[in-house]
């Protein structure tokens, strides 16, 4: 369990798996051919996304869930120039989707529609995965919803953080660290500000099980950010 966790935050998964290869490549692919890969990278994503949604017990689904939000997360640069709340913010600049016509992609609903449900799966990987895409795309984040939705998906991760299985909590702790870079969003700070003491606590609880960088980062972030509330 403890070298899955230290092998998910290596840079150098692409030498030793093929998932991390595989990332590697869609990620050039998008750098040197973006109008002929991107749509149907999409649509491929779309694909299994919604098929796991007909089907959510089916083992075979889920795994392709888990792919297809894998390589969402990778392409979070792409989706955020893709979303249609962020090129509200940038009305006269040109747009990074010119040639890729049916592309928009809303992050608030990709999210809320795929994601956020699955911070309560019960397929153990799925709810790391959901940690981990939320961990890519929440610092930067147009908006999440209504509100409320802030909250409870702050909430749904916390709960996390004391999940049975350890690769689950590492992440859940380590993603917490995108919301705090939100330090301008009043329902996040909120959120992070009334379960601070119990936050702090499980990080000190998670670092005494694994040695973890990213987990330790979050707890040195945490402290440096709140001082007075703590």
């Amino acid at each position: 369990t403890e070298e899955f966790v230290r092998r998910s935050f290596d840079d150098a998964t692409s030498y030793y798996e093929p998932r991390g290869a595989v990332m590697e490549l869609v990620q050039r692919l998008l750098r040197h051919r973006k109008d002929e890969v991107l749509l149907p990278l999409l649509q491929f994503c779309r694909q299994h996304l919604d098929a796991h949604a007909q089907n959510p017990s089916d083992p075979e689904l889920c795994a392709n869930k888990d792919g297809a939000l894998l390589l969402l997360g990778s392409m979070g640069g792409e989706l955020q120039s893709l979303d249609p709340a962020r090129a509200q913010k940038k009305k006269g600049k040109a747009q990074s989707t010119k040639g890729v016509p049916g592309s928009a992609v809303s992050l608030e609903e990709l999210l809320g529609n795929y994601v956020r449900p699955e911070l309560a799966s019960q397929v153990a990987f799925l709810r790391l995965r959901a940690c981990w895409v939320y961990e890519q795309f929440a610092a930067k984040l147009p908006r999440f919803g209504a509100p409320g939705v802030a909250r409870d998906t702050i909430a749904a991760i916390f709960q996390l953080t004391s999940d049975p299985e350890l690769p689950v909590r590492v992440r859940a702790c380590t993603c917490l660290q995108a919301f705090v870079e939100r330090r301008n969003d009043a329902e996040v700070y909120r959120a992070i500000v009334d379960n601070l003491g119990p936050l702090l606590e499980r990080l000190l609880r998670t670092i005494s099980e694994i040695q973890c960088e990213e987990v330790a980062f979050t707890l040195e972030t945490l402290v440096s950010c709140f001082p007075q509330e703590i």
